[in-house]
């Protein structure tokens, strides 16, 4: 078994049986299936095994059944990837396994509940990642970096999770919330904020914000004010309690 094979079985077996939250179900290894992608295999056969996987994440997403997992080898994809399904998309490697949206749509766009996706670079996206009309998401441990707006949550999305990313110079904003419903709130955990040309803001909601690190707080630069939390956005009053001095390692 080579390298990529002993990684992929490594971590699909540290996902499975575990309970994501919010929203995402604990998976019984009886009842899952596992679909490969492999940018390597650019000659075929594909149809999504170990051996012969699908060299495009797209293809794996359109035969993929509802809450099976895609596992994604290390690679450049340069593709935009649509997930109209409960599914869970795995990188082998966040800092070697990146989709690459070409600066003409958005790199992945979620409309579906019960969505997990970690472990990829998410760059050159008109945005990183875009979740519209879908509830129960969780976006964690990854790079959203580059793109013109990092990750969009919008249009009646609600109760999603994006927690331990690094959102990193993405050119208009880093985070923004809008036309989401007020219920069930959708929570930023533990991520990076830095070098966005703003790093987040909410419109007329909101959020859960906790944890995370903000290149702009003011106790960065006045340690003596340390003690203030951050401020996303005035209207409404959206603040993150308990910002992080240090960023983490994601």
């Amino acid at each position: 078994m080579n390298i990529k094979k002993l990684l992929a079985v490594g971590i699909i077996l540290l996902f499975i049986g575990i309970t994501y939250a919010p929203g995402i179900i604990a998976y019984n290894s009886s009842l899952v299936n596992t679909i490969y992608v492999d940018d390597d295999n650019t000659e075929g056969p594909w149809d999504g095994t170990q051996e012969h996987p699908y060299q495009h994440i797209q293809d794996g997403v359109i035969n993929v059944n509802n809450g099976d997992i895609i596992f994604v080898n290390s690679g450049f994809y340069h593709e935009n990837v649509n997930i109209d399904k409960p599914i869970t998309l795995i990188g082998a490697d966040v800092r070697n396994t990146t989709i690459d949206g070409d600066k003409s749509n958005h790199a992945v766009f979620i409309k579906s509940k019960s969505v997990k996706i970690s472990g990829f670079t998410i760059q050159e996206g008109y945005t990183g990642i875009l979740v519209a009309n879908s509830s129960d998401i969780s976006i964690n441990d990854n790079f959203i970096i580059d793109n013109i707006v990092g990750v969009a949550i919008r249009w009646n999305s609600n109760n999603n999770s994006v927690y331990n990313n690094e959102i990193r110079r993405n050119k208009n904003i880093g985070v923004l919330v809008d036309h989401v419903k007020r219920e069930k709130p959708n929570s930023f955990l533990m991520n990076n904020f830095i070098d966005n040309g703003e790093n987040a803001r909410a419109y007329g909601v909101k959020c859960q914000w906790s944890g995370n690190f903000w290149d702009d707080w003011i106790g960065l630069k006045f340690p003596f004010l340390n003690f203030f939390p951050y401020l996303v956005n005035f209207y409404p009053l959206n603040f993150d309690m308990n910002p992080a001095s240090e960023p983490y390692d994601i």
